[in-house]
């Protein structure tokens, strides 16, 4: 999981050096679009942010089995909370800055601020705040996490003690059938409520695959029967992909943004493919995950410094990296070159300066606290009568 959660890190800065050059709103946007990243962007978002948080009901699984209810919570803030309170106030009013003066408009960084924070109380979950300007950006997936784990932290405790035993019996007689059925809520979730602003998914969706993420470590049956099945499953959710590509042109000529939360008939069944296509892949990308975990599959390799190294930076660097890029485009989509170019070198430079200020931060100890990190371990003091010298073991 670790292994994974670091390239898909990868993945989000790449795609996010992307976001200037395609024809979906940003806060940066390159006078030249490439209208075929819109099915990159589509593909994407099918699996991307949902394995994201299959990933953490996983962690979760395991984080209960080493501390109880009150104490894991306590975790989360620290993990969540407080990183997406810090970046919200640090690294959000940069990129809406930097996209006003992209756009033209001529302000300084204290009239951002001060429109940024001229919020009120929303009672809208997971975030209930809300301004005309502000916004969580990327870091929505922080507060997401917080908020949709505490809801379902009680039904995580108990089937961690072994609750839920005449549910769970029927799941793990019929394994297959029960996560086809499970996703059912999520194709619900896509066609009525919509498609919001955040991954590509409705918010309710994200839930279910923090459920289906901690549910495939806690019943092994259940793991088998997705793991046994992953090329059907790869299949199927390909396939459902092209039904989406092959339709969406004419439905977003016809309709525009309706397809996306409208109540036409059209749209509501295309937002149900997306959301059967996107349950179908992230559930072959988790089996095929399964099978390397499983005994006889790929070995984990020990861990050894640059591999600490990268497991640490996962967080500090998804919260820094948006920002990071979001800036350097407003600089480099103004480059007389060519498009490819422009991609190439803020790809890399987001990629760089993302890693670079990690490992200064990681160094401080109010900079780890404010990015989710654990304290740094101590050496261990050697504790003897006699004296400790240079060449003693």
């Amino acid at each position: 999981m670790d292994t994974l959660r670091i390239w898909l890190i990868g993945g989000v800065v790449v795609f996010h050096a992307t976001r200037p050059f395609d024809p979906f709103d940003f806060y940066v946007k390159a006078d030249t679009e490439v209208e075929a990243l819109a099915l990159l962007v589509l593909f994407v978002s099918l699996w991307g942010m949902p394995l994201f948080f299959v990933l953490a009901g996983a962690a979760i699984w395991h984080s209960l089995g080493r501390r109880g209810a009150r104490a894991f919570a306590r975790e989360r803030v620290a993990r969540l909370l407080v990183p997406f309170v810090a970046g919200v106030v640090l690294l959000v009013p940069p990129q809406l800055h930097a996209g006003a003066i992209a756009r033209g408009h001529h302000l300084s960084y204290v009239e951002t601020l001060r429109s940024f924070f001229d919020v009120h109380w929303s009672w809208e979950l997971p975030i209930p705040i809300d301004g005309e300007v502000f916004e969580p950006a990327h870091l929505w997936f922080l507060a997401y996490l917080f908020v949709f784990t505490l809801m379902l932290l009680p039904v995580f405790h108990a089937i961690h003690g072994g609750g839920y035993r005449r549910v769970l019996g029927w799941v793990e007689a019929r394994p297959l059938t029960s996560v086809l059925a499970l996703g059912l809520t999520v194709v619900l979730a896509e066609a009525v409520l919509g498609v919001e602003d955040t991954g590509g998914w409705n918010r309710w969706a994200y839930p279910v695959f923090l459920l289906l993420g901690f549910l495939l470590l806690a019943r092994p049956a259940v793991a088998e029967g997705v793991a046994s099945r992953w090329r059907a499953l790869a299949a199927a959710g390909l396939l459902s992909y092209l039904v989406l590509v092959a339709t969406v042109g004419a439905l977003h000529d016809r309709l525009g943004d309706a397809l996306l939360g409208g109540g036409d008939l059209g749209a509501v069944a295309w937002r149900a493919g997306q959301g059967a296509a996107g349950w179908l892949l992230v559930l072959a990308a988790a089996a095929v995950l399964l099978r390397q975990a499983a005994p006889g599959g790929r070995r984990p390799r020990a861990e050894g410094r640059w591999r600490q190294w990268a497991r640490e930076g996962v967080l500090p660097v998804y919260l820094l990296h948006q920002t990071i890029a979001v800036v350097l485009a407003a600089w480099i989509v103004s480059w007389p070159v060519a498009t490819g170019i422009q991609w190439l070198v803020l790809t890399v430079l987001t990629l760089a300066c993302s890693l670079a200020i990690y490992d200064l931060l990681r160094r401080l100890r109010f900079a780890r606290v404010l990015m989710g990190m654990r304290p740094r371990a101590q050496p261990r003091a050697l504790t003897t009568s006699r004296e400790v010298g240079p060449g003693s073991p």
